[in-house]
Parts: structure tokens; C-alpha cells; sequence
């Protein structure tokens, strides 16, 4: 099978203007890594990815953990929204209540060790 070619075919109206050989290993990359399991890969890739990868080292993150990949799509939600839709429950007892309201990225750069444990540790996923 040429996956290069099958590939070509499949996305030659992506990145119109731009050499069509770097597309399809770009996306041959993607592919890999998605298959893989290599979140943090992909991540890294594109805009999206320099921005998610200035992100993850300004809040001293580990950009190659899907917790991360986590914690950077939702950024902008609350810390109340994020508890609710990716940590479990029960780390509401011991979360300080001044961060509840704030942002998930204004709360990981509060310096609060408490909160950091509680929104970066896998141990505490959903």
C-alpha cells in the first residue's frame, strides 16, 4: 500500500499553496503519533502546537503529558468549570475557594502549591 500517495489523494486540497510533499509527511506525522498515543507530539505541531508549547512553559507544564493537553485546551474555563468536567469530584473539599472563580491559568500561576497538586496531578482525573 503507498501510504504517501493515499495520503496525497486524500488531502490535496489542504495547504493550498504550500509545497504538497511537506503536507502529507506532516499529516503522515500526525497520524503516527495520534495512533501511537503520543498526545505531546501532536501538540507540538503547527500554530496551535507553538502556542499550546509557550503555554505549557509558562505555567511549567510537562507539554508530552495528556493531563497537560488537558489543563492548556481549558485555560480560559474557570477552575469550577474544569473541576467539574475533568477532576473528580471530591478534590472540591480541599480546593481553596478563592481559586474557584478565576481562570485555570490565573489559579496555576498563583503559586498555590495546593491548587497546582490538585489540577495537574493524574491521580485526581475523572
Amino acid at each position: 500500500m503507498d501510504v504517501p500517495n493515499l495520503l496525497s489523494d486524500s488531502f490535496s486540497s489542504i495547504g493550498e499553496g504550500e509545497n504538497g510533499e511537506e503536507t502529507v509527511i506532516a499529516t503522515a506525522i500526525l497520524l503516527v503519533n495520534l495512533r501511537k498515543g503520543k498526545i505531546g507530539n501532536i501538540a507540538k505541531m503547527g500554530n496551535l502546537g507553538g502556542k499550546f508549547l509557550k503555554l505549557a512553559k509558562l505555567l511549567k507544564l510537562n507539554i508530552s503529558s495528556p493531563t497537560t493537553i488537558s489543563i492548556l485546551e481549558n485555560v480560559d474555563n474557570t477552575v469550577q468549570e474544569f473541576i467539574s468536567t475533568h477532576r473528580k469530584g471530591s478534590i472540591k473539599a480541599v480546593f481553596p475557594a478563592e481559586y474557584l472563580d478565576s481562570t485555570v491559568k490565573e489559579a496555576l500561576q498563583s503559586g498555590n502549591t495546593t491548587v497546582r497538586k490538585l489540577l495537574t496531578d493524574s491521580r485526581f482525573l475523572k
